[in-house]
């Protein structure tokens, strides 16, 4: 047994083993994971006006690596917080509190001009679909489909691609700012709003 016994000379330190320096992933350390607990207490903290600051930063540095979906966004009502500590009287937590918002404006945005996969559906969706294309289309005043078809399918989608009560509501308050608002209806066109965006802001309640 002593040839696999390894002796040091005296007075050395024996080896210590090494501790690998990786750790096994968290759900709760992905991206788009937020403890809704670290959301209502910055809410907390954000209605109480003698909130500690260093408090507040703490909870916006949470914030800062996290990209939560826009639904977990409106759910919670985080999103007005964050824009209303943008303008707090302390500048260390106004400014995280923007990094914060542009952070997430930016996921937001890039999210909702993903493109998406459709799949085939009925005759009947697919002409009830088209009606709706064809109303954006006249309401917006262009011939480009692209345009149209993009914000009619982000409709469609909102609403669990299922052709409701919801899906028509929402064409209609599109359509309805396209033929009534001249300086939104000129973004679309010129592209400075895209049609996911635009569809989003104007035909949700």
């Amino acid at each position: 047994m002593d040839r696999f016994v390894i002796r040091l000379p005296k007075g050395s330190d024996v080896p210590k083993p090494k501790i690998s320096k990786f750790r096994q992933t968290r759900i709760e350390d992905l991206a788009g994971v937020i403890k809704l607990k670290e959301i209502e207490r910055c809410k907390t903290l954000a209605a109480n006006p003698d909130s500690d600051p260093a408090q507040l930063l703490r909870c916006l540095h949470c914030f800062l690596n996290k990209r939560p979906a826009a639904e977990i966004i409106k759910k919670t009502e985080i999103g007005p917080v964050i824009m209303s500590l943008r303008k707090h009287s302390d500048e260390r937590v106004a400014s995280v509190a923007t990094e914060v918002y542009k952070s997430w404006k930016k996921h937001a945005l890039r999210s909702a001009n993903r493109p998406k996969l459709d799949v085939e559906y009925d005759e009947k969706t697919c002409v009830m679909r088209e009606k709706a294309i064809t109303l954006l289309k006249d309401s917006l005043k262009t011939e480009d489909e692209v345009i149209v078809s993009s914000m009619e399918a982000e409709i469609f989608r909102s609403t669990n691609s299922i052709l409701n009560k919801e899906y028509k509501r929402r064409v209609r308050k599109l359509v309805f700012a396209l033929k009534h608002d001249q300086e939104f209806c000129d973004s679309v066109k010129s592209g400075a709003l895209s049609p996911a965006v635009a569809a989003l802001m104007r035909s949700s309640s």
